[in-house]
């Protein structure tokens, strides 16, 4: 992560306490090592660390309001929210674009602390609307964001035009 050393972010501040030893804040560069992590475990599998700090970089600077929850052991989830304007709604819409939990700290409740709190940022920002997208094999996600009062209303389509990936 050396070349990301020096770089400022303004991402900072508590967001929410879920626990005495535990809290949401926004992310910030020194984050990126576990955030990696995390994702990687999501997509069970390692992607290429300087291309994911290069994105990471990027969406800390961008208009991007990215959540993580850390307690004193670390960094144990992470969660990403930004907006847009399709014209097909005519408004602000919020997508998450990630949402996970550390495997070792799931089914305690953090998941949906920090679904509140990118739920809360997405209305407080005035989005119409938050939406999301979930691997169709994730089940038991599938589960949880109905659970978070979510419908599944839609079917998103992908085409790659990369290389093969998991």
């Amino acid at each position: 992560m050396d070349f990301l050393d020096g770089m400022f972010y303004t991402f900072h501040g508590i967001i929410n306490t879920v626990g005495s030893d535990t809290m949401i804040r926004y992310a910030t560069i020194e984050d990126a090592d576990a955030i990696y992590e995390l994702i990687c475990e999501l997509e069970e599998t390692a992607f290429d660390k300087d291309i994911f700090f290069m994105h990471y970089k990027r969406n800390l600077k961008d208009d991007k309001f990215i959540y993580i929850v850390d307690e004193n052991s670390g960094v144990i989830a992470f969660g990403s929210i930004y907006f847009h304007y399709p014209l097909h709604h005519c408004a602000k819409i919020a997508e998450i674009e990630e949402l996970c939990v550390k495997q070792t700290h799931q089914h305690q409740g953090i998941g949906s602390k920090m679904f509140t709190a990118l739920y809360t940022c997405a209305k407080e920002k005035g989005a119409l609307q938050v939406e999301l997208s979930c691997n169709k094999t994730r089940q038991i996600a599938h589960a949880f964001y109905k659970k978070q009062g979510m419908m599944q209303e839609h079917d998103k389509f992908t085409y790659s035009l990369g290389k093969e990936q998991k």
